[in-house]
């Protein structure tokens, strides 16, 4: 179904029905402006744990995003059937006992549903979400219970479906032997294992993975014993800021195969500091991406409401923005599905339907355990690649890639 003419199905999010041309009945849009269609009532209660400003990985983009998401639906899209969701938001710094703690937090807070931005340490706070009967939303799902605990649920397949579409991709392309530059922690190890999976699977058995710290600084001897056999192409698990320095570290190495890499890493800022060592670089994404369709209704809302609600504009609105305006946008419509006065109960269960919603800036979100074979808690594992071809982002895939 195209994009343009897709709905959003059970959503009370008014503003952004007739901004998609739904049959909802509202007459506001999102050039209404701020406070358009109001919210009112006794507010949702939902949870937001993010890592940031933690050694192994700080990802602030991610909350700032959901919560630029939140003002849009309370203030612009008349809310959940009517009510508005109240963000109850915690950060931690990577280890489990912080959260741990989190979790904990949002327990007494009496929440209906928790989401973790990125958390290095989630399956801690899955523990204790879990055992309290909380649903538990990881918008970027990279180890453990992320992809097979009890009453965990992900949007976007992030590793596992990236890396399963872009196995996919390198194979079509011809590709026989490929590198792994991997960000060496636990999550980072596991994404190189599913990984490395995913291409045997694919046909590529030539693979070498060279795990790097994750508070690296200089690139060019991982960057060296990657591409010292001259692998057809060189993927990198690591996060951004890194993947600047990776892409420069290999041009200046003389490697002229393909280099890949995951969604986080199409930031303006990381293209911004790679100069032309980016160009011909592929890029995995999982949802529409700005700068490539930024025509499409659903994109042109997200970029006018985290310009609104969050001051970022276009130059600065790619990366994980996207997942993080996106993974809440996206949860209000299962929330709509779960009754005026929603409960853990009936969240979990809206979620767990087989009858899904149509996910914001990607195809359809089905969270029954079927979406992506041996992940039980991935909902959507649909990806685009996006390439840099005379300094402009394009696709290179045609359409989304279903593992």
């Amino acid at each position: 179904m195209a994009k343009s003419t897709r709905t959003l199905a059970s959503l009370s999010i008014l503003a952004a029905a007739a901004l998609l041309a739904t049959a909802c009945g509202s007459s506001s849009s999102a050039d209404d402006g701020p406070g358009s269609n109001p919210a009112s009532g006794d507010p949702i209660k939902v949870g937001y744990i993010n890592q940031e400003q933690a050694p192994s990985g700080s990802f602030p983009d991610l909350r700032i995003a959901a919560e630029a998401a939140v003002e849009y639906v309370n203030r612009d899209g008349g809310g959940v059937n009517g009510r508005p969701i109240e963000l109850h938001t915690c950060i931690t710094n990577g280890s489990p006992e912080a959260s741990q703690g989190c979790a904990n937090e949002l327990v007494r807070a009496g929440v209906v549903v928790a989401m973790a931005g990125l958390d290095f340490s989630g399956p801690a706070a899955y523990e204790v979400l879990n055992a309290a009967g909380i649903p538990y939303i990881s918008s970027n799902p990279i180890q453990g219970t992320d992809f097979n605990g009890e009453n965990v649920f992900a949007f976007v397949g992030s590793s596992a479906g990236q890396y399963a579409a872009q196995a996919a991709f390198l194979a079509r392309d011809g590709v026989k032997s490929v590198s792994v530059v991997v960000n060496d922690t636990p999550a980072g190890q596991q994404g190189a294992n599913l990984f490395k999976t995913a291409l045997t699977k694919n046909g590529i058995t030539d693979v070498t993975v060279v795990p790097e710290s994750p508070t690296a600084t200089d690139f060019t001897s991982v960057v060296t014993a990657a591409t010292r056999n001259n692998p057809d192409a060189l993927s990198v698990l690591f996060v951004a800021p890194t993947c600047g320095q990776i892409m420069q570290a290999a041009r200046s190495l003389g490697y002229e195969g393909k280099l890949a890499f995951s969604s986080g890493c199409l930031d303006p800022n990381v293209l911004a500091s790679a100069g032309d060592a980016a160009e011909g670089a592929y890029f995995a994404q999982e949802l529409l991406t700005p700068a490539v369709h930024g025509d499409d209704p659903q994109v042109q809302l997200y970029l006018d409401a985290l310009d609104r609600y969050a001051g970022i504009g276009l130059e600065e609105a790619g990366g994980r923005s996207p997942v993080g305006f996106s993974s809440v946008m996206t949860l209000a419509a299962f929330l709509a599905k779960a009754g005026d006065n929603p409960t853990t109960a009936t969240v979990s269960s809206a979620l767990r339907s087989a009858d899904g919603v149509e996910g914001f800036m990607d195809s359809p979100v089905v969270c029954d355990g079927t979406a992506l074979a041996g992940f039980s808690t991935i909902c959507n594992a649909t990806v685009r690649m996006v390439t840099v071809d005379n300094g402009k982002q394009v696709e290179a895939s045609d359409g989304w890639i279903v593992p």
